[in-house]
């Protein structure tokens, strides 16, 4: 009899932590690269009266390439191309920034839902080096906000992007 109860108790363990388990089970991971894909096309920011920042953003084979420039009073001012790359291992974005002057910033990112992409700026790389922050939400397919954070996550800008061309 003891022996019997021994086993329903082992039973009955093993059939509460299975259901438990069945409970946890994680959601599914985000899709990075289609969220990505989302924002291809030309995008533009209207800085001021007469200037009008420009993205395009294309595929590069897996990775994409962002070329930023101004259009002041219809002529091209070039500022940066922007490469990122999706790392398969910690499914995060690494972006390289090349500006025109010769300057360079390095960035990690990823969607943090299909809406909202979470970008920290770091020096070569390292994750404990972030010198700012910034959120890309897409409002609508034809609009996104980026928004700028201190590294105390403090707003200090917000730019509203309006898709001109897919």
């Amino acid at each position: 009899m003891k022996t019997l109860i021994s086993k329903i108790v082992v039973i009955l363990f093993f059939v509460c932590l299975s259901v438990g388990i069945q409970a946890q089970t994680p959601t599914p991971a985000l899709d990075q690269q289609k969220l990505m894909s989302q924002n291809l096309g030309i995008w533009h920011h209207n800085v001021s009266k007469d200037t009008v920042e420009v993205w395009e953003i294309e595929r590069y084979g897996t990775a994409f390439e962002i070329k930023v420039y101004n259009l002041v009073k219809d002529k091209k001012v070039h500022i940066r191309k922007d490469f990122s790359s999706l790392n398969i291992t910690d499914g995060k974005f690494y972006g390289v920034q090349h500006y025109y002057n010769g300057d360079m910033a390095t960035w990690i990112g990823a969607f943090t839902s299909e809406k909202k992409m979470n970008v920290d700026f770091v020096k070569n790389f390292d994750p404990a080096t972030v010198y700012a922050k910034y959120e890309f939400v897409n409002d609508t397919p034809d609009t996104f906000t980026l928004n700028g954070f201190s590294t105390d996550g403090v707003k200090t800008a917000e730019y509203k992007f309006a898709k001109v061309k897919k």
